[in-house]
């Protein structure tokens, strides 16, 4: 499931429209690294819907924020460390996560691989299974797959407790994290990770008490993910989180986890460090 090629470039590819009939747009994002991350902004290609069509549960101002500068920022510093330490090249987004807390660069590239690397792959993951409300992407009891139907079942008993629980999970962060649905071997369990940590980090999971395993939803819940709407009302930006979740996408990762696959090196938004 890796995709690699054969030079050294980040890839952001956006899909729009059903399954069967998206189009994919890349755009190369090789450039100087001399002048520091700070000498390279504007990334990221749009997102696959307008800023304003997850209102009024995501606010324009927070997609546009969250995605343009905190997204953008973790893309530019991972770009700038792979850049300049050559045995992180050769690995897609999601095989770095593979890497954080293993001997492959120590010290303050270490912190980064961990941070920024895992920032931008926990944001790319994130806005991937967003769509807008009372679209028929939103609607858990038509657009899920009964796979998924029946994997949240089993596991919960039914959607409502999944949801629940869920939000529970997601409360409980202390301060900034994420909280995951994940798949681990036949099933589905919910864990959580503080910061940018994410369960495709094996070496450092138990370490967070995080349950490893390969995403297929997350919720992020650091504060600049909903504080321009909600303040410190998390609770409020939960509840409004699970109006704008896109299930068939959600149905989509379940199917490639099921595979073996992670997810976001499946169609949609996703980056892509490539070989040298």
């Amino acid at each position: 499931m890796m995709i690699k090629t054969a030079s050294l470039a980040v890839f952001v590819l956006f899909s729009c429209g059903s399954a069967a009939s998206r189009s994919f747009v890349h755009r190369s994002l090789l450039h100087s690294q001399q002048d520091g991350p700070q000498a390279e902004v504007g990334v990221l290609d749009p997102l696959p819907y307008f800023t304003t069509a997850l209102e009024p549960y995501i606010d324009n101002a927070t997609t546009t924020i969250h995605h343009d500068k905190h997204f953008n920022t973790y893309v530019v510093n991972l770009r700038y460390l792979v850049g300049n330490n050559s045995q992180l090249s050769g690995f897609t987004l999601a095989e770095l996560q593979e890497q954080v807390g293993t001997d492959l660069v120590n010290g303050t590239a270490a912190t980064t691989l961990k941070n920024s690397g895992g920032g931008a792959w926990n944001h790319a993951f994130f806005f991937k299974h967003l769509a807008p409300a009372d679209t028929p992407e939103s609607q858990f009891e038509t657009a899920a797959t009964d796979d998924l139907k029946s994997a949240i079942g089993a596991a919960f008993g039914n959607f409502s407790n999944f949801q629940k629980q869920f939000t529970t999970a997601a409360a409980g962060v202390f301060g900034s994290g994420f909280a995951w649905l994940v798949a681990t071997d036949n099933n589905v369990t919910i864990t959580t990770t503080p910061n940018q940590n994410n369960p495709l980090q094996t070496a450092i999971a138990a370490t967070t008490n995080t349950t490893a395993g390969i995403p297929i939803l997350s919720v992020d819940v650091w504060e600049h993910a909903y504080y321009l709407k909600h303040q410190s009302n998390r609770a409020g930006w939960l509840t409004n989180f699970f109006a704008v979740i896109n299930w068939v996408q959600v149905s989509e990762n379940y199917q490639y986890a099921a595979a073996g696959g992670v997810p976001a090196t499946a169609p949609g938004p996703m980056l892509t460090l490539s070989t040298t």
